[in-house]
């Protein structure tokens, strides 16, 4: 199509050209009739040579316009009218296959549009795909990176940061082995890259990373070839697990099964770990001497591969399957202090003190094996008669004991009683009034409590004394602390202070209070029957007040109160509050 635009254009070009230069003929034809002959001829290709006309004389000008003309104007309107004929039948003939080309050209473009449509698809698909393998890469909880065949980093995920010590911006485009140091060596990097870039894979190398802090990290990496379109190897993809939480375990566990073989040898005790098959995994050194035989002889043997000829306590033989530990392995039972003989090779038998226990767990609950200790009892199994024959009266003896216990702790009891109690009246004896006091007053001055002392004396008491003899004055004394009780309070404290002395504490009772209890016991004492005469008290009372007291302070004040009620004539109860601050002769008391 391009080519018959440039033959139609060319033809265009030409027929312009004639007419230009016939033009150009006809006016300076007279002046240069040859040269513009020339010209028509060369640019015209006119089919006239000079063997077809007449030689031409060089004449007088005008001849030759005159001959010339007329056949040149003819031969120019022949060509113009050849030339528009061949171009109209050119341009109609463009015109089609142009319109053709359009049409061709606007399919083709249609299906451009649709396949541009499909690649942009294509391409956000790609993208897409991309984004997420990347996101994929990234989140993966391993640390993953790429190398190319050079050794560099191409691509290095988060998860590096933490498990092999760098970055992303320390890494990349950075040789591996001057990234991540290893403790054996940067040649083992190379040694695992040499096989993936031949195509090989490397699975699980164990390795050591040493980080910048010093700080070391146990790896299980391994190594993938990446390959290109031609299926040739362009890079290679690691991975390193982070296993040092696992080999801190493995290295404890090494770490526990050599303490635990160690304190098994160390045992004076055998002990013995069966599998669920029933055979031996493991017997310490004195479990073979206890059974006279080697460790090399029960290790990895069945227990029913032995002729064990094991009896119980009564002399009954005991098959393999009634054994403490076949019972644990079967039943799941722990079995404690289970006694059995045992042959031994010399011919004489070994009693054993047996204990066994499921030893694991599978997850669906299956046993999967068994300890079993045992110790050589024989000694104390002949000592067990000399034993049986002393229980009985180890028991009597014991029995005996008990009751001495029994009545010791009463005797007990009792001294502790008579320590606090005064043995006459029955009540508290002066040391434990001051502690119950001490006590007493000071949870008042925490708490804002009142609480109120009565002193009270016997009046006359030495002459009662001396006029009806001690065992006289004793039961006026145990009258008097029986009066006493019955007229304090339930959280009352009444004690024997002295001689012929009481003293009664009355918690949270205030001066009113105080007196009421005061005069009810003057009373009972009045009302009372005594055999031989009359029987007075004088009291003398004390009350806390807001401001924090001491309980010697608090006996003080009821003495003084105590002298003021003699000094009145007896029989009666003064309050030390209304004293005044006065102070009483004490030598009055005797009156």
């Amino acid at each position: 199509m391009d080519s018959q635009v440039r033959n139609v254009r060319k033809r265009e070009i030409v027929a312009h050209s004639v007419f230009v230069y016939t033009f150009l003929g006809a006016v300076f034809g007279a002046c240069c009739p040859l040269l513009a002959w020339v010209v028509d001829i060369a640019n015209l290709g006119l089919p006239f040579t000079f063997s077809s006309i007449q030689f031409i004389h060089f004449k007088n000008p005008s001849h030759y316009i005159a001959d010339l003309a007329p056949g040149i104007m003819a031969l120019v309107f022949a060509k113009l009218g050849s030339s528009q004929r061949d171009l109209v039948r050119d341009r109609a003939l463009l015109r089609s296959r142009v319109d053709e080309r359009t049409h061709e050209l606007q399919v083709s473009n249609e299906a451009l549009n649709e396949r541009t449509s499909d690649l942009e698809n294509t391409s956000e698909l790609y993208r897409l795909a991309a984004k997420r393998f990347e996101d994929l890469f990234e989140g993966l909880p391993v640390a993953c990176f790429t190398v190319d065949r050079s050794g560099c980093v191409y691509e290095w995920n988060r998860k590096c940061a933490e498990v092999l010590g760098k970055s992303t911006l320390e890494a990349y485009l950075q040789p591996v082995d001057s990234v991540v140091e290893l403790e054996s060596g940067a040649d083992r990097w190379r040694e695992m890259f040499d096989q993936a870039f031949e195509g090989h894979e490397v699975n699980d190398r164990e390795f050591v990373v040493l980080h910048e802090d010093g700080s070391r990290r146990f790896t299980l990496t391994s190594v993938i070839p990446i390959t290109g379109p031609e299926d040739d190897v362009c890079g290679a993809v690691c991975a390193s697990i982070d296993i040092t939480e696992r080999k801190s375990v493995e290295i404890d566990l090494a770490l526990s099964e050599g303490r635990f073989r160690t304190a098994m040898n160390a045992l004076f005790e055998g002990v013995m770990v069966v599998d669920s098959e029933a055979r031996i995994q493991t017997c310490n050194p004195c479990g073979a001497k206890l059974l006279q035989l080697e460790v090399s002889d029960i290790v990895g043997t069945s227990l029913y591969a032995h002729p064990w000829d094991v009896t119980d306590w009564d002399g009954n033989p005991v098959s393999v399957n009634e054994f403490p530990v076949i019972r644990s392995l079967r039943k799941g039972e722990v079995v404690k202090d289970a006694v059995l003989s045992v042959p031994l090779r010399s011919g004489a038998r070994r009693w054993l003190s047996l204990n066994s226990s499921p030893l694991a767990v599978a997850e669906g609950g299956e046993i999967v094996a068994a300890v079993v200790s045992f110790s050589d009892i024989t000694e104390s199994i002949e000592a067990d008669n000399r034993i049986r024959s002393q229980m009985q009266h180890i028991e009597s003896m014991n029995r005996l004991l008990k009751d001495n216990q029994v009545q010791l702790q009463q005797a007990n009891a009792r001294l502790k009683a008579l320590a606090k109690t005064d043995g006459l009246t029955g009540l508290m004896n002066h040391r434990a009034f001051q502690n119950r006091l001490a006590r007493e007053v000071e949870r008042c001055n925490a708490e804002g409590h009142r609480l109120s002392l009565l002193m009270i004396d016997v009046d006359d008491f030495k002459r009662y004394n001396d006029t009806f003899g001690h065992p006289a004055g004793d039961e006026v004394l145990s009258r008097v602390s029986r009066v006493l009780e019955s007229c304090a309070g339930p959280t009352d404290c009444v004690a024997r202070y002295g001689g012929e002395e009481f003293a009664l504490v009355l918690l949270g009772a205030d001066e009113r209070r105080a007196g009421e209890v005061a005069e009810r016991i003057l009373e009972a004492m009045n009302e009372a029957k005594w055999p031989k005469a009359n029987v007075t008290l004088s009291i003398g009372i004390s009350t806390t007040s807001p401001r924090q007291v001491e309980g010697k302070a608090l006996i003080e004040e009821a003495d003084n109160a105590l002298y003021a009620a003699k000094s009145k004539g007896k029989n009666c109860f003064v309050h030390s509050a209304g004293l005044n601050g006065i102070r009483v002769d004490r030598r009055r008391k005797a009156a």
